[in-house]
């Protein structure tokens, strides 16, 4: 099974420094949708660690897609610039492939946009497996879309209220249903929040270990896919 992990980059900086030093540990590589919100030396460190940078939106808008074409376009592009500089200060070979859309707000606008500034792969999308709703790969125009699980750790801790031990067996219940590609994403804010949730995401990490998963960063899924 081909993994990604995803983080939408929200946190403190002891938050993040606990993520990477978990994913350091055991190796794993992932996506970090950031925005520019993110200290500079944050997302270098990020990349300097082997992780992916992923467009997060300029300001996070609650509402992507009741922005207009234009506005739509400006939060995708600006964005992209930004990181993009930031990167490029110590990286010059850096680059940004992939996007997602806050609040898994997708719009048909979007791959056109992103088709602009050279991407190629978007994951806004959500699928279920747990409800029956499995992964399934999209291609509009060039960007191959990455579908991600949902409910995600923020849905199901903060709006749901399950335990560290539902949430596991959820995950790992999704994970069991799914078959080839395993996209799934996480909030450095909730998920290392604590030591029973550190506990729970190690788990978790273990169990795609034994069941031979392999973590990928998204930018290689696509290429995978699209071979």
């Amino acid at each position: 099974m081909n993994v990604g992990l995803t983080v939408d980059a929200a946190g403190t900086s002891d938050e993040f420094m606990s993520l990477l030093n978990i994913l350091n540990e055991y190796k794993i590589k992932s996506t970090f949708f950031v925005g520019v919100e993110i200290k500079p030396n944050i997302i270098k460190y990020i990349y300097k660690n082997g992780h992916e940078i992923g467009n997060h939106t300029y300001t996070h808008p609650v509402s992507l897609i009741n922005l207009t074409s234009q506005k739509k376009e400006l939060e995708i592009k600006s964005s992209h610039l930004i990181l993009l500089s930031i990167l490029k200060e110590e990286y010059g070979d850096a680059s940004i492939k992939g996007f997602r859309a806050p609040y898994y707000n997708y719009d048909p606008d979007i791959p056109k946009i992103l088709e602009k500034i050279q991407y190629n792969w978007d994951s806004t999308k959500a699928y279920f497996p747990v409800l029956g709703s499995e992964f399934k790969l999209e291609k509009n125009g060039n960007i191959i879309e990455l579908p991600s699980l949902f409910p995600d750790d923020s849905t199901m801790i903060n709006r749901l209220g399950l335990t560290e031990k539902q949430v596991l067996k959820i995950w790992k219940k999704s994970y069991e249903l799914s078959t080839q590609t395993f996209v799934w994403g996480i909030h450095p804010y909730i998920t290392v929040k604590n030591s029973d949730r550190i506990n729970m995401f190690k788990h978790f990490i273990e169990y795609i270990i034994e069941k031979d998963g392999k973590f990928l960063c998204l930018s290689e899924i696509a290429k995978i896919h699209n071979e």
